[in-house]
Protein backbone atom coordinates (compact mmCIF):
# COMPACT_ATOMS: atom_id res chain seq x y z
CA UNK A 1 0.00 0.00 0.00
CA UNK A 2 3.07 2.66 0.88
CA UNK A 3 4.26 2.12 -2.31
CA UNK A 4 1.30 2.18 -4.20
CA UNK A 5 0.71 5.45 -2.49
CA UNK A 6 4.11 6.47 -3.46
CA UNK A 7 3.59 5.95 -6.32
CA UNK A 8 0.48 7.97 -6.82
CA UNK A 9 2.57 10.76 -5.31
CA UNK A 10 4.81 10.96 -7.29
CA UNK A 11 2.90 11.13 -10.55
CA UNK A 12 0.52 13.99 -8.70
CA UNK A 13 3.33 15.99 -7.93
CA UNK A 14 4.13 15.79 -11.69
CA UNK A 15 1.21 16.47 -13.09
CA UNK A 16 0.43 19.10 -11.12
CA UNK A 17 3.47 22.21 -10.38
CA UNK A 18 2.95 25.19 -7.95
CA UNK A 19 1.39 28.20 -9.29
CA UNK A 20 3.34 31.18 -10.10
CA UNK A 21 2.63 34.26 -10.84
CA UNK A 22 3.51 36.90 -13.41
CA UNK A 23 2.84 40.65 -12.58
CA UNK A 24 3.23 43.38 -15.18
CA UNK A 25 3.23 46.75 -13.93
CA UNK A 26 2.10 49.29 -16.70
CA UNK A 27 1.70 52.87 -17.25
CA UNK A 28 -1.70 52.73 -16.16
CA UNK A 29 -2.71 49.22 -14.60
CA UNK A 30 -0.83 46.08 -13.34
CA UNK A 31 -1.88 43.05 -15.01
CA UNK A 32 -1.26 40.12 -13.29
CA UNK A 33 -1.39 36.15 -14.45
CA UNK A 34 -1.88 32.96 -12.35
CA UNK A 35 -0.40 29.78 -14.14
CA UNK A 36 0.28 26.07 -13.07
CA UNK A 37 1.68 23.24 -15.45
CA UNK A 38 -0.36 20.54 -15.85
CA UNK A 39 0.49 17.21 -17.43
CA UNK A 40 3.07 19.50 -19.24
CA UNK A 41 0.81 22.01 -20.49
CA UNK A 42 0.45 25.62 -19.43
CA UNK A 43 -2.81 25.67 -17.19
CA UNK A 44 -4.37 29.39 -16.57
CA UNK A 45 -5.75 29.51 -12.84
CA UNK A 46 -6.72 33.53 -12.68
CA UNK A 47 -5.67 36.47 -13.70
CA UNK A 48 -6.59 40.25 -12.93
CA UNK A 49 -5.96 43.89 -14.45
CA UNK A 50 -6.59 46.80 -11.66
CA UNK A 51 -5.89 50.32 -13.33
CA UNK A 52 -4.60 52.78 -10.75
CA UNK A 53 -4.78 56.71 -11.25
CA UNK A 54 -1.92 58.25 -12.16
CA UNK A 55 -1.57 61.72 -13.81
CA UNK A 56 -0.46 62.13 -17.76
CA UNK A 57 3.40 61.66 -18.40
CA UNK A 58 4.23 61.24 -14.69
CA UNK A 59 6.83 58.86 -13.23
CA UNK A 60 4.95 56.11 -12.07
CA UNK A 61 7.25 54.45 -10.28
CA UNK A 62 8.56 57.21 -8.26
CA UNK A 63 4.87 59.18 -8.13
CA UNK A 64 2.83 56.65 -7.32
CA UNK A 65 4.07 53.62 -5.73
CA UNK A 66 1.51 53.26 -2.91
CA UNK A 67 -1.17 53.07 -5.59
CA UNK A 68 0.79 50.51 -7.66
CA UNK A 69 1.49 48.38 -4.19
CA UNK A 70 -2.73 48.46 -4.00
CA UNK A 71 -3.35 47.34 -7.21
CA UNK A 72 -1.59 45.27 -6.36
CA UNK A 73 -3.26 43.88 -3.82
CA UNK A 74 -6.57 44.06 -5.22
CA UNK A 75 -5.85 42.04 -8.10
CA UNK A 76 -4.48 39.38 -5.42
CA UNK A 77 -8.18 38.81 -3.89
CA UNK A 78 -9.34 38.16 -7.49
CA UNK A 79 -6.83 35.39 -7.99
CA UNK A 80 -6.84 33.29 -4.77
CA UNK A 81 -2.86 33.38 -4.96
CA UNK A 82 -1.38 31.42 -1.82
CA UNK A 83 2.37 32.00 -2.32
CA UNK A 84 4.24 34.72 -1.38
CA UNK A 85 6.33 34.90 -4.60
CA UNK A 86 6.27 36.43 -7.97
CA UNK A 87 7.94 37.18 -11.22
CA UNK A 88 8.20 41.27 -12.68
CA UNK A 89 10.19 42.94 -15.13
CA UNK A 90 11.86 46.37 -15.54
CA UNK A 91 11.57 48.56 -18.96
CA UNK A 92 14.33 47.70 -21.80
CA UNK A 93 14.68 51.24 -21.73
CA UNK A 94 16.24 51.35 -18.23
CA UNK A 95 18.52 48.08 -19.28
CA UNK A 96 21.78 48.14 -21.14
CA UNK A 97 22.10 44.71 -23.13
CA UNK A 98 25.62 43.85 -24.82
CA UNK A 99 26.80 41.00 -26.24
CA UNK A 100 30.69 39.91 -25.35
CA UNK A 101 33.17 37.40 -26.52
CA UNK A 102 35.17 35.30 -24.12
CA UNK A 103 37.56 32.49 -24.77
CA UNK A 104 35.22 29.08 -25.34
CA UNK A 105 38.15 28.08 -22.76
CA UNK A 106 37.62 29.95 -19.91
CA UNK A 107 36.26 27.13 -16.80
CA UNK A 108 32.98 27.39 -16.03
CA UNK A 109 33.67 28.55 -12.28
CA UNK A 110 35.82 31.34 -13.80
CA UNK A 111 33.19 32.83 -16.49
CA UNK A 112 31.24 35.22 -13.86
CA UNK A 113 34.15 36.57 -12.91
CA UNK A 114 35.59 37.73 -16.64
CA UNK A 115 32.67 38.61 -18.12
CA UNK A 116 32.16 41.30 -15.45
CA UNK A 117 35.89 42.03 -16.49
CA UNK A 118 34.98 42.10 -19.93
CA UNK A 119 31.32 44.28 -19.21
CA UNK A 120 32.88 46.80 -16.71
CA UNK A 121 34.67 48.38 -20.34
CA UNK A 122 31.34 49.34 -21.16
CA UNK A 123 28.75 49.84 -18.21
CA UNK A 124 28.76 53.53 -17.38
CA UNK A 125 28.16 52.73 -13.21
CA UNK A 126 30.33 51.22 -10.66
CA UNK A 127 29.31 47.06 -10.63
CA UNK A 128 27.89 48.11 -6.99
CA UNK A 129 25.47 50.43 -8.27
CA UNK A 130 24.19 47.28 -11.13
CA UNK A 131 22.14 44.39 -11.12
CA UNK A 132 23.40 42.17 -14.19
CA UNK A 133 22.60 38.92 -15.71
CA UNK A 134 24.18 37.12 -18.24
CA UNK A 135 23.59 34.33 -20.51
CA UNK A 136 26.60 31.73 -22.18
CA UNK A 137 24.27 31.70 -26.12
CA UNK A 138 27.08 28.97 -27.35
CA UNK A 139 29.99 29.07 -29.68
CA UNK A 140 30.54 32.39 -31.81
CA UNK A 141 29.44 30.99 -35.56
CA UNK A 142 32.21 33.22 -36.81
CA UNK A 143 35.08 32.41 -34.14
CA UNK A 144 34.08 29.13 -32.44
CA UNK A 145 36.88 29.00 -30.17
CA UNK A 146 35.10 32.54 -28.37
CA UNK A 147 31.48 31.91 -26.84
CA UNK A 148 28.84 34.81 -27.33
CA UNK A 149 27.72 35.91 -23.82
CA UNK A 150 24.42 37.77 -23.68
CA UNK A 151 25.70 40.32 -20.60
CA UNK A 152 22.18 42.60 -18.89
CA UNK A 153 22.89 44.98 -16.57
CA UNK A 154 20.44 47.90 -15.07
CA UNK A 155 20.82 50.34 -12.23
CA UNK A 156 20.02 48.69 -9.06
CA UNK A 157 17.54 52.07 -8.31
CA UNK A 158 15.53 50.68 -11.23
CA UNK A 159 15.33 47.54 -10.28
CA UNK A 160 14.73 47.99 -6.45
CA UNK A 161 11.65 50.46 -7.28
CA UNK A 162 9.61 47.45 -8.53
CA UNK A 163 10.80 45.08 -5.88
CA UNK A 164 9.88 47.20 -3.22
CA UNK A 165 6.38 47.90 -4.99
CA UNK A 166 5.66 43.88 -4.80
CA UNK A 167 7.47 43.81 -1.06
CA UNK A 168 4.94 46.62 0.30
CA UNK A 169 2.20 44.56 -1.70
CA UNK A 170 3.35 41.16 0.75
CA UNK A 171 5.07 39.52 -2.36
CA UNK A 172 9.20 38.72 -3.22
CA UNK A 173 10.41 39.11 -6.36
CA UNK A 174 11.98 35.84 -7.18
CA UNK A 175 12.61 36.71 -10.75
CA UNK A 176 12.98 40.34 -12.31
CA UNK A 177 12.83 39.72 -16.24
CA UNK A 178 13.22 42.50 -18.84
CA UNK A 179 9.62 43.34 -21.06
CA UNK A 180 10.98 42.47 -23.99
CA UNK A 181 12.00 39.02 -23.05
CA UNK A 182 8.63 38.62 -21.13
CA UNK A 183 7.36 39.36 -24.93
CA UNK A 184 9.24 37.19 -26.24
CA UNK A 185 8.59 34.39 -24.55
CA UNK A 186 4.99 34.81 -24.58
CA UNK A 187 5.43 34.76 -28.67
CA UNK A 188 7.50 31.02 -28.57
CA UNK A 189 3.32 29.69 -27.72
CA UNK A 190 2.12 31.23 -30.94
CA UNK A 191 2.08 28.58 -34.17
CA UNK A 192 3.06 31.34 -36.10
CA UNK A 193 5.76 32.42 -34.26
CA UNK A 194 7.28 29.13 -33.71
CA UNK A 195 7.54 28.46 -37.64
CA UNK A 196 8.76 31.95 -38.77
CA UNK A 197 11.51 31.34 -35.90
CA UNK A 198 12.55 28.28 -37.54
CA UNK A 199 12.68 29.71 -40.81
CA UNK A 200 14.71 32.14 -39.85
CA UNK A 201 12.42 34.95 -40.44
CA UNK A 202 12.75 38.91 -38.68
CA UNK A 203 10.19 39.63 -36.56
CA UNK A 204 8.55 42.76 -35.16
CA UNK A 205 7.02 42.11 -31.96
CA UNK A 206 4.98 45.46 -30.99
CA UNK A 207 3.56 46.21 -27.38
CA UNK A 208 1.05 49.04 -27.78
CA UNK A 209 0.23 50.27 -24.55
CA UNK A 210 -2.35 53.25 -23.37
CA UNK A 211 0.63 55.81 -23.62
CA UNK A 212 3.76 54.18 -25.38
CA UNK A 213 4.66 51.37 -28.03
CA UNK A 214 7.64 49.47 -28.38
CA UNK A 215 9.02 47.96 -31.71
CA UNK A 216 11.10 44.91 -30.92
CA UNK A 217 12.74 43.11 -34.16
CA UNK A 218 13.69 38.77 -33.61
CA UNK A 219 15.81 37.11 -35.31
CA UNK A 220 17.03 33.44 -35.09
CA UNK A 221 15.81 33.47 -31.38
CA UNK A 222 18.02 36.81 -30.68
CA UNK A 223 16.99 40.71 -29.93
CA UNK A 224 17.90 42.54 -33.00
CA UNK A 225 16.77 46.01 -32.22
CA UNK A 226 14.59 47.63 -29.98
CA UNK A 227 12.52 51.08 -29.64
CA UNK A 228 10.13 52.98 -27.49
CA UNK A 229 8.04 55.71 -28.44
CA UNK A 230 5.54 58.03 -26.22
CA UNK A 231 1.64 58.87 -27.81
CA UNK A 232 1.34 62.08 -27.15
CA UNK A 233 -1.61 64.32 -26.70
CA UNK A 234 -1.01 65.76 -30.37
CA UNK A 235 -1.07 62.32 -31.92
CA UNK A 236 -4.11 61.19 -30.26
CA UNK A 237 -6.41 63.84 -32.44
CA UNK A 238 -5.81 61.87 -35.18
CA UNK A 239 -7.12 58.39 -35.74
CA UNK A 240 -6.00 56.27 -33.58
CA UNK A 241 -4.99 53.13 -35.19
CA UNK A 242 -3.41 55.42 -38.45
CA UNK A 243 -1.30 56.64 -35.35
CA UNK A 244 -0.39 53.38 -34.63
CA UNK A 245 0.54 52.23 -37.99
CA UNK A 246 2.74 55.17 -38.80
CA UNK A 247 4.23 54.69 -35.93
CA UNK A 248 5.37 51.49 -36.64
CA UNK A 249 5.89 52.25 -40.20
CA UNK A 250 8.43 54.70 -38.34
CA UNK A 251 10.07 51.82 -36.19
CA UNK A 252 10.39 49.84 -39.42
CA UNK A 253 12.38 52.46 -41.24
CA UNK A 254 14.40 53.17 -38.85
CA UNK A 255 15.47 49.29 -38.14
CA UNK A 256 15.98 48.85 -41.73
CA UNK A 257 18.21 51.46 -42.26
CA UNK A 258 20.10 50.77 -39.63
CA UNK A 259 20.10 47.10 -40.53
CA UNK A 260 19.65 46.80 -44.93
CA UNK A 261 20.18 43.45 -45.43
CA UNK A 262 17.15 42.39 -42.75
CA UNK A 263 13.99 42.61 -43.85
CA UNK A 264 10.53 42.22 -41.47
CA UNK A 265 8.56 39.75 -42.43
CA UNK A 266 5.86 39.70 -39.83
CA UNK A 267 4.16 41.57 -37.03
CA UNK A 268 3.37 40.67 -33.64
CA UNK A 269 1.18 43.13 -31.77
CA UNK A 270 0.55 42.82 -27.92
CA UNK A 271 -0.95 45.37 -25.88
CA UNK A 272 -4.49 46.88 -24.78
CA UNK A 273 -4.54 48.89 -28.16
CA UNK A 274 -4.21 45.97 -29.80
CA UNK A 275 -7.48 44.45 -28.98
CA UNK A 276 -9.22 47.17 -31.07
CA UNK A 277 -11.24 46.49 -33.76
CA UNK A 278 -9.68 45.38 -37.25
CA UNK A 279 -6.05 46.29 -35.63
CA UNK A 280 -4.56 43.50 -37.36
CA UNK A 281 -6.08 43.73 -40.16
CA UNK A 282 -5.16 47.84 -40.61
CA UNK A 283 -1.95 47.73 -39.89
CA UNK A 284 -1.44 44.44 -42.42
CA UNK A 285 -2.90 46.23 -45.15
CA UNK A 286 -1.26 49.50 -44.49
CA UNK A 287 2.14 48.12 -44.35
CA UNK A 288 1.77 44.91 -46.63
CA UNK A 289 3.14 42.55 -43.57
CA UNK A 290 1.23 39.28 -42.69
CA UNK A 291 0.32 40.96 -38.37
CA UNK A 292 -0.94 38.78 -35.78
CA UNK A 293 -2.70 39.62 -32.32
CA UNK A 294 -0.67 38.11 -29.31
CA UNK A 295 -2.83 35.27 -27.91
CA UNK A 296 -0.76 33.14 -26.11
CA UNK A 297 -3.02 30.97 -24.14
CA UNK A 298 -5.05 29.29 -27.18
CA UNK A 299 -3.39 26.09 -27.12
CA UNK A 300 -3.77 25.66 -22.38
CA UNK A 301 -6.36 24.48 -20.03
CA UNK A 302 -8.38 26.82 -18.33
CA UNK A 303 -9.81 27.00 -14.60
CA UNK A 304 -13.28 26.57 -14.53
CA UNK A 305 -13.37 30.20 -13.05
CA UNK A 306 -11.70 31.35 -16.23
CA UNK A 307 -14.09 32.43 -18.81
CA UNK A 308 -12.47 31.45 -21.98
CA UNK A 309 -13.77 34.81 -24.12
CA UNK A 310 -13.27 36.99 -21.64
CA UNK A 311 -9.82 35.43 -21.24
CA UNK A 312 -9.29 35.61 -25.43
CA UNK A 313 -10.33 39.58 -24.98
CA UNK A 314 -7.86 40.38 -22.69
CA UNK A 315 -4.79 38.42 -24.04
CA UNK A 316 -2.88 41.02 -25.75
CA UNK A 317 -2.74 43.16 -22.76
CA UNK A 318 -1.61 40.00 -20.55
CA UNK A 319 1.01 38.92 -22.93
CA UNK A 320 3.61 40.44 -20.75
CA UNK A 321 2.38 38.84 -17.62
CA UNK A 322 2.12 35.43 -19.42
CA UNK A 323 5.72 35.87 -20.34
CA UNK A 324 6.73 36.32 -16.70
CA UNK A 325 4.88 33.17 -15.50
CA UNK A 326 6.01 31.16 -18.09
CA UNK A 327 9.55 32.46 -17.29
CA UNK A 328 9.09 31.57 -13.71
CA UNK A 329 7.67 27.79 -14.36
CA UNK A 330 10.81 27.17 -16.21
CA UNK A 331 13.55 28.36 -13.62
Amino acid sequence: MRQLLGSWFTSWLTRYQKSVLGIDIGTTSVKVLQLQKLDNKYHVLDYSCIPFAVEPHTEVLLNSPSDISNAIKIALTHTQYNQKTATICVNSSTVMTKLLLLDANTLPQEIEENVLILANQYIPYQLEDINYDFEVLGNNPHTPDQLDILFIAAHHENVSAKVAIVANAGLRANIVDIDIYALKNACSLLPEFIQRSVDHQTIAIVDLGATHSSFTVIQNDQVLYTREQEFSSTQLLTPFLTTITNEIQHSQILFTSSNPSSTINSIFIAGGCATLPNAAKVIEESLEIPTYIINPFTNMTLARSVDKNALYMMAPTLTIACGLAIRSLHD
